[in-house]
């Protein structure tokens, strides 16, 4: 049951490129009668959304969580809600995208989906949803190790470096315009790494050089390309896409086919779906981490998923159940 007085909204004004702040108070006035009671805690560099989660958390006052803002914002709010093990908070999580990028919003309405104010208006009769979460175990740039979660695509590789890249820009372009242009400038420069990937049962299921490496719990990344296709949110498992390097027209049509999801059968790729997977550097080189679209460290990495262990709300009225998301 919707209760105002018991939501707290997670809302970044940073995102897309401070834009949201500037909206916001226009946009929480228009839905006063559906928002109106809830608690604000806005993120600050000091108190990302992580630290304000787990201090709405920290309260008990609070049944359902509001993030306000990109990929980048859910996946801090989903890591205020892991405990860093098995664990993930008893809680409702609606997601109202309002970033750069925009990639879970396109898995979970299948296109660009409803606008803001259709989520907003949806929210006193939202279904519940149980999804997957992923995990990540890493090494940081200073080289200690670390641990996150990812709510939709991990990758390492030019996915890490294309990050650090659109990160650096403030957002200020298009999602679509952002990650291009950083894509390009990354994989003209771009040294493959040869790295090792094993699953679950410890069989190595490839060995060489990369360009980069997916591993979908949702769909897509990097503004909108269908880099994991047969991904679902509620399977307990991790679709892996390794995409190796080639000739520049060869990486021009496997992009383009990567957009629309039809690139499973390319030449350059290789696929597999895994419930965990441990990806290793063979000699030199090094290969950067994409979470979310965050870039937290680098390989030697493991991944995993807990499975089904979020609560999210439906906020799109054309949203089919998780496992009936067309592939």
């Amino acid at each position: 049951m919707w209760n105002p007085e018991k939501t707290a909204i997670i809302l970044n004004p940073a995102a897309q490129g401070g834009r949201v702040g500037r909206r916001w108070a226009s946009v929480y006035a228009a839905h006063q009668a559906i928002l109106g009671g809830t608690t604000v805690l806005p993120t600050t560099p000091e108190a990302r959304g992580a630290v304000q989660t787990r201090r709405a958390l920290e309260t008990g006052r609070f049944d359902t969580l509001l993030a306000v803002g990109g990929d980048g914002t859910f996946h801090e709010v989903v890591n205020g809600l892991w405990d860093g093990q098995e664990g993930v908070a008893d809680i409702r999580l609606g997601l109202l995208p309002m970033g750069t990028g925009g990639d879970f919003r396109r898995l979970l309405c299948g296109g660009a989906g409803a606008d803001l104010a259709q989520r907003i208006a949806r929210l006193p009769q939202a279904a519940e949803h149980r999804m997957d979460l992923g995990w990540c175990t890493y090494v940081d740039d200073e080289g200690q190790p670390g641990r996150e979660a990812f709510l939709n695509v991990a990758s390492f590789g030019a996915g890490g470096l294309v990050d650090r890249e659109v990160n650096k820009s403030r957002k200020r372009l298009p999602g679509w315009l952002a990650f291009g242009t950083a894509m390009w400038k990354v994989v003209r420069a771009y040294r493959p790494p040869v790295v090792r990937l094993s699953d679950e049962t410890e069989e190595v299921f490839f060995e060489g050089s990369i360009l980069n490496v997916a591993l979908g719990n949702g769909q897509y990344y990097a503004a909108g390309f269908h880099v994991a296709p047969r991904a679902l949110l509620d399977d307990g498992l991790l679709e892996v896409v390794v995409l190796q390097p080639g000739t520049l027209p060869e990486l021009i049509v496997g992009a383009a086919r990567k957009r629309r999801g039809a690139h499973l059968d390319h030449a350059l790729v290789r696929y597999r779906r895994v419930r965990t997977l441990r990806a290793e550097i063979v000699g030199e080189g090094s290969a950067y981490l994409d979470l979310d679209g965050e870039a937290p460290g680098m390989v030697p990495a493991s991944f995993g998923v807990l499975s089904r262990a979020l609560s999210v709300l439906d906020l799109d009225p054309r949203h089919l159940s998780c496992s009936q998301v067309p592939a």
